[in-house]
């Protein structure tokens, strides 16, 4: 199966026709060479991602649709402006890292400032969403000064990046968290007390001076791994690590990473859950999703849409559920056809199964037969009463 992504306005619901921008079509059909029966994955930039399916005309029929929540962390980059063609590629690391939000930041030594390719930038960001399938664009604004940057600061967690200093207390009560870069010529004196002054805490990535674009993404990539850690080993140390559910913290620790797009760990703290708490729906139905819509196996997404159908929670709405399972059967109907080889070996062993069956039932019949106690051997009739 042949998946694409491109960014898409508006899109409705199930069924609808969607007609991307010249751009993106352009894209899809040209570049991507898309054909009739690919599927596209949509994405609007603002947390929702769809499924379409490329019709004969060229147009998108959209047959399912979902609305990715906010993520509890956002992560905030504010950086100086590197040259044009480091900054660029800075961009879209950015958007696949999921960055929420890119400040530029007016240094004293800073080199360049302003978008001035007309945006490009957010070109770039596009790009970088469409390759991590991030569903929310990163918003970026135009640059401003480090007090002004500082004053925002405050609310967030943030650190900056510093060479030879002990890293700064991470723990948190679960605010955004933010982080700043200077310039490649580094932070003066006087603005290095600014940021201290203002409790921006360090961050030691290590004892060498880095490039800005490899401290900026280094630094997201650092805060990303150590402050949801720490925010789930809080979780456990309080007590709260064994509700069932969407709020077991196995269960957002998957989530997080599959908003991340690490599908791998995703599937494991899902599974985990799913040992814990056997009978929930919300594990079934995140495990469903997963196989289905980022994994790519119909097998198990059919096996866990059936598993979530049969005992649903109280009150779901279970149609968009149900669409999707059928087409994951659809689509696992097209796999084996395909594949005439895979689809001959089922068959073999689906005979093969049928006839160990029988034969299980007969001897399961036999043994019946042997250990059942004999049967009580019938009394006297009574002689018929004289005349």
């Amino acid at each position: 199966m042949v998946r694409h992504t491109i960014f898409c306005e508006n899109f409705g619901c199930a069924g609808d026709i969607v007609s991307p921008d010249r751009e993106e079509a352009a894209h899809l059909f040209r570049v991507f060479r898309a054909r009739e029966g690919d599927e596209v994955e949509l994405l609007d930039g603002r947390g929702r991602r769809g499924l379409a399916r490329v019709l004969p005309d060229r147009t998108l029929e959209l047959f399912s649709a979902e609305t990715v929540p906010v993520p509890a962390r956002r992560y905030h980059l504010y950086c100086a402006v590197a040259k044009r063609s480091k900054f660029e590629g800075l961009l879209k690391q950015c958007a696949e890292l999921g960055v929420w939000s890119i400040v530029p930041v007016k240094f004293e030594r800073s080199v360049a400032d302003g978008d001035k390719s007309g945006g490009r930038w957010q070109v770039l960001l596009r790009e970088g969403c469409k390759q991590s399938k991030n569903p929310f664009l990163p918003g970026i604004r135009e640059p401003v000064g480090l007090e002004e940057a500082l004053t925002e600061m405050e609310k967030h967690h943030a650190f900056y990046g510093g060479i030879g200093e002990a890293s700064g207390d991470f723990s948190d009560g679960g605010r955004d968290a933010a982080f700043l870069v200077g310039p490649e010529g580094g932070f003066t004196d006087r603005e290095l007390d600014a940021i201290r002054a203002s409790g921006v805490k360090p961050l030691n990535l290590g004892p060498y001076v880095l490039r800005l674009e490899t401290a900026a993404v280094c630094g997201i990539a650092v805060l990303r791994r150590i402050l949801p850690a720490l925010l789930l080993t809080g979780l456990l140390l309080c007590g709260c690590g064994r509700p069932a559910g969407k709020n077991h913290p196995l269960m957002i620790k998957g989530t997080q990473y599959r908003n991340e797009g690490n599908y791998g760990l995703a599937l494991k703290f899902y599974l985990n859950c799913r040992e814990k708490h056997p009978r929930s729906p919300e594990v079934t139905l995140a495990l469903a999703q997963l196989y289905d819509e980022n994994l790519d196996q119909p097998m198990p997404a059919w096996f866990y849409y059936e598993e979530y159908l049969r005992d649903p929670p109280e009150g779901a709405d279970l149609t968009l559920v149900h669409n999707a399972r059928d087409l994951v059967r659809l689509r696992l109907g097209r796999v084996l056809e395909k594949d005439s080889a895979a689809l001959a070996e089922l068959r073999k062993e689906n005979a093969d199964l049928r006839k160990q069956n029988a034969l299980l039932r007969r001897y399961v019949t036999q043994l019946q037969k042997r250990t059942s106690p004999p049967k009580e051997p019938g009394l006297p009739r009574a002689a018929p009463p004289r005349r």
